[in-house]
């Protein structure tokens, strides 16, 4: 669990301190969403998908701590490891299937043949198979 990291504890008292036990007006979202500088450094976008975090209560520190998190739990190595096909599912011993859901059957993308156990011959067959009991 993340909630013994370093950068957890740091993320929860920047919480408690700026937005949970805090009744400055300034720090109210209505508040925030007024300053225009916040706004446009919460906004991202990339490839036409726009994420805008100015809509939420988090600021510039709010977000760095966010990354100092990802960073500790070492979200992008796992994002690779996913996208790659290594075995994560630890319970099954196979890789997760996010990725391969999205691939067409002949993918050669994965190290293991993970595509052909979601491809659509296999999602109806074992639908059918729950479904009969």
């Amino acid at each position: 669990m993340a909630n013994h990291l370093q950068a957890w504890k740091n993320l929860q008292a920047h919480a408690a301190a700026n937005f949970i036990n805090n009744s400055n007006p300034a720090m109210h979202l209505r508040s925030l969403i007024q300053d225009e500088a916040r706004a446009s450094a919460l906004r991202v976008e990339f490839d036409g998908t726009v994420l805008d975090y100015s809509r939420s209560k988090a600021t510039r520190e709010t977000v760095s701590l966010w990354f100092d998190l990802a960073r500790e739990t070492k979200v992008a190595e796992k994002i690779r490891a996913m996208a790659a096909g290594d075995v994560m599912n630890a319970t099954e011993q196979r890789a997760v299937l996010h990725a391969a859901l999205r691939c067409s059957k002949d993918s050669k993308r994965f190290k293991s043949d993970i595509v052909s156990q979601v491809s659509f011959p296999f999602i109806p067959n074992r639908s059918l198979h729950l479904l009969s009991g």
